[in-house]
């Protein structure tokens, strides 16, 4: 896995994370073949914080507060996902396309922005200690 953690201070915490912040992690799942060989983009309040490939996850440090998380591959989007950041705590949601490789055609005329799904982690906790 490629856990990208971003941020850190002198004032911070062992693993980087600064103190009064808190992160998020993105898992990408192991797809067959929909955009294997293509990095999601992550938005953040609109803003590209990162990016995920197939099979990997990304970790970014965030405010504390609601945030509002969508992810982007050229003119396709996830539906958007609210998350709410507390410090000391990682937040994980978890990616993947939205269908099998014969429907991309119709899903990118009719609705792309549900070509990739994105929602909290059902795999992990949803909060833990962000040393972890």
């Amino acid at each position: 896995m490629n856990d990208q953690l971003q941020g850190g201070s002198e004032d911070g915490r062992a693993d980087g994370t600064p103190s009064g912040i808190g992160a998020l992690r993105v898992a990408r799942e192991p797809a067959k073949w929909r955009d294997k060989w293509r990095a999601y983009r992550i938005l953040v309040d609109g803003v590209q914080v990162g990016r995920v490939r197939r099979g990997e996850s990304t970790t970014v440090t965030l405010t504390p507060g609601t945030h509002h998380v969508r992810l982007r591959i050229d003119w396709c989007t996830s539906p958007e996902v609210s998350v709410d950041i507390t410090a000391g705590e990682l937040s994980e949601l978890e990616c993947g396309p939205a269908r099998s490789e014969l429907g991309n055609a119709r899903q990118i005329r009719d609705a792309p922005h549900t070509y990739l799904w994105l929602r909290p982690a059902i795999s992990r906790a949803r909060h833990r200690p962000a040393a972890e």
